[in-house]
């Protein structure tokens, strides 16, 4: 059994709905498209100065979310790896940038930062996250050794932190891009269009991933119980299976790993 692999597929669910909700808040709808192509022109002037605004920005935005998404799956694999130059240099706070609200910088080039500034909050957040709480295996031989389960119980402990902490900075992000579309300072319509997407955003990425955390919760809370049961039950193994010193006390251990056999079947 290898209860610490589960947080690794909530990690990369979160990484993958992070990803699609950024693309999904980007910016005008899909039938909004560019107008005729042309030089910049001041930001925020009419709707189709603005459609060729998001066009201009769009395949720096792009390569932003390819780069995140590695970043995120580096991250969150536990890899010791240095993060790649590119990341380092978008992660810096060294070089001047342009602010979102400044309407004299050209708006392709705020919304760049904007993507920018979202991809460093992301990856922030994925390297905070990270409880290295281990990853034990336990199986019969584990479950009637005290101080394995002492060490279970701390394990546990650290996991729910730490999925606790995947779910509130998630969140975190995506409220986070809902305030910054006001920071741009865009027309009335489309700043209407961006801000009603960026929630949609959130909706969807809280109804998709309360279940998995509901699961997940579900899972350690199950594991959790089967080795405080164990605690107080003392037994031994033997003959390749645990045997009880009150063999009465093999039914309600067996409801246990039921339980949590059914709670790991959920979808994770």
């Amino acid at each position: 059994m290898r209860p610490a692999r589960l947080i690794a597929g909530v990690a990369a669910r979160c990484a993958a709905i992070l990803i699609a909700s950024h693309a999904l808040a980007a910016g005008p709808a899909p039938d909004a498209g560019p107008s005729p192509a042309g030089p910049p022109p001041a930001a925020g002037a009419a709707p189709g100065s603005v459609d060729r605004e998001f066009a201009l920005a769009a395949p720096d935005i792009d390569r932003l979310n390819v780069l995140l998404q590695a970043e995120l799956a580096r991250v969150m694999s536990g890899s010791a790896e240095a993060p790649s130059p590119e990341i380092a240099k978008l992660m810096s706070t060294g070089a001047a940038k342009p602010a979102l609200g400044d309407t004299r910088v050209p708006l392709h080039l705020r919304l760049i930062e904007r993507k920018r500034l979202e991809l460093a909050a992301a990856v922030n957040w994925a390297r905070g996250t990270a409880g290295h709480c281990g990853d034990p295996q336990f199986g019969p031989p584990q479950l009637v050794d005290p101080k394995f389960r002492e060490h279970m119980h701390t394990v546990l402990n650290c996991r729910r932190a730490e999925l606790d902490r995947y779910q509130a900075g998630m969140h975190k992000l995506n409220k986070d891009r809902e305030a910054s579309v006001a920071a741009l300072k865009l027309p009335a319509p489309v700043e209407e269009q961006m801000s009603a997407q960026a929630r949609e955003a959130t909706r969807q990425q809280d109804a998709s991933l309360e279940p998995v955390y509901r699961n997940r919760r579900a899972t350690f809370d199950a594991i959790d119980n089967l080795f405080t049961f164990m605690d107080s039950h003392p037994a031994h193994f033997l003959d390749n299976r645990i045997q009880f010193e009150n063999d009465a006390d093999r039914f309600p251990a067996q409801a246990l790993i039921d339980r949590f056999t059914e709670a790991a079947r959920l979808p994770q």
